[in-house]
């Protein structure tokens, strides 16, 4: 096991340096011009998984079992490291599943994956907010009425499964008796309520840190370019990918509808390599020590 987090750590740092050489001469990643910016957009990471670690909470709340009892912490920690490997962190139920025992895998599962039909159906909402908002678009003008339809048409059923996907489940028989002890898939409003605020926080918390990198890298930010951070976002969370949180595919998303306006290349791929830096790659190794060090809690 210790073999495999050595190559899995290897693995990770050389992507890392890969990407790095790969981006273009004048990209100078590591210089900073406003470094307040940089330094506040920091503060906020441990904010950012705070609040992932409260949905974390929440979702136990829904397990029928003395949570104080389980290595709650470790469990998220876990999650975080398969989650790294995986798009948009689906796969963090992985690592939390091998920490309780086998008649509630399918449970953390089941409630992990709502957490993350929360934080989707939270950029959806934000996404289809800056569709409306702003009147231009990085899409030709005969393609932008079909995709704002498209894109509400998506957050729409996107929350119309979010509340209602526990009441399809419970019809799956299948499904539903593997939900613990009770066999019972069914979850109250205030929870889904809950879930979504703190997924609509998280999503407030990455834009204020792409803006303040921006900053730190020299750009200025308005009101439109809060509204193209969330299209960003709602275009990278649609496009499938496979490993490493889509950062090839933020870059040159963030490039195709940030160049139209005026900002450069160095602006915006430092701006997102920094992002996956701070928000997930050090959050990764950080928890990776963290579960070899309590490796032994796992079930």
């Amino acid at each position: 096991m210790r073999i495999i987090k050595l190559l899995l750590f290897g693995l990770l740092m050389c992507y890392f340096f890969n990407h790095v050489q790969k981006l273009p001469g004048k990209v100078a990643p590591f210089f900073i011009e406003e470094v307040w910016a940089f330094i506040l957009c920091i503060v906020f990471v441990p904010v950012n998984w705070f609040l992932e670690w409260r949905k974390w909470q929440v979702s136990l709340s829904e397990i029928p079992h003395n949570v104080e009892k389980i290595p709650q912490f470790h469990a998220f920690a876990a999650g975080m490291v398969t989650g790294f490997f995986t798009p948009s962190m689906l796969g963090n139920f992985i690592g939390r599943m091998s920490f309780f025992d086998r008649a509630e895998k399918m449970k953390v599962v089941y409630l992990t994956q709502y957490g993350n039909l929360a934080q989707f159906t939270a950029t959806m909402i934000f996404g289809v907010l800056a569709c409306i908002a702003l009147e231009d678009s990085f899409l030709p003008q005969h393609l932008q009425f079909l995709s704002i339809t498209l894109v509400i048409a998506v957050a729409i059923g996107s929350v119309l499964v979010y509340l209602s996907l526990d009441k399809l489940i419970r019809k799956v028989r299948w499904i539903n008796s593997k939900l613990g002890a009770e066999g019972d898939s069914r979850l109250t409003l205030p929870f889904k309520i809950e879930l979504l605020v703190l997924s609509c926080l998280r999503h407030t918390i990455f834009t204020i840190q792409f803006s303040l990198l921006f900053i730190a890298f020299g750009a200025s930010i308005d009101w439109s370019i809060i509204l193209l951070i969330w299209q960003i976002y709602l275009v990278v969370t649609l496009i499938p990918s496979l490993f490493f949180g889509k950062i090839l595919i933020r870059d040159s998303i963030a490039w195709l509808m940030l160049a139209p306006i005026g900002f450069d290349i160095h602006q915006v791929f430092s701006t997102t390599l920094w992002i996956w830096i701070l928000n997930l790659l050090l959050p990764a190794l950080f928890f990776l020590i963290i579960v070899n060090v309590n490796r032994k809690w796992a079930v």
